[in-house]
């Protein structure tokens, strides 16, 4: 038996990450990936999302949150 705590997957489905961002939609989740805002993934036909871009994601809308508050 390990003590080892369970951890957070690293690779999330299209849908997974749509979840993870707050449930966004598909549409959202294309334009986003078309912008480059986040990178991803494939294996095979299907396409993942690392745990670390769509973090990298949120923290950069909340760092450009911040700075509006400051500036406005």
């Amino acid at each position: 038996m390990s003590n080892e705590r369970p951890t957070a997957p690293r690779g999330y489905t299209f849908n997974g990450a749509c979840e993870y961002l707050g449930g966004i939609s598909r549409m959202t989740m294309y334009r986003l990936l078309a912008q480059g805002e986040l990178s991803s993934y494939a294996v095979g036909n299907r396409r993942f999302f690392t745990r670390e871009s769509l973090d990298g994601y949120i923290d950069r809308r909340l760092e450009a949150a911040e700075f509006s508050k400051e500036i406005g």
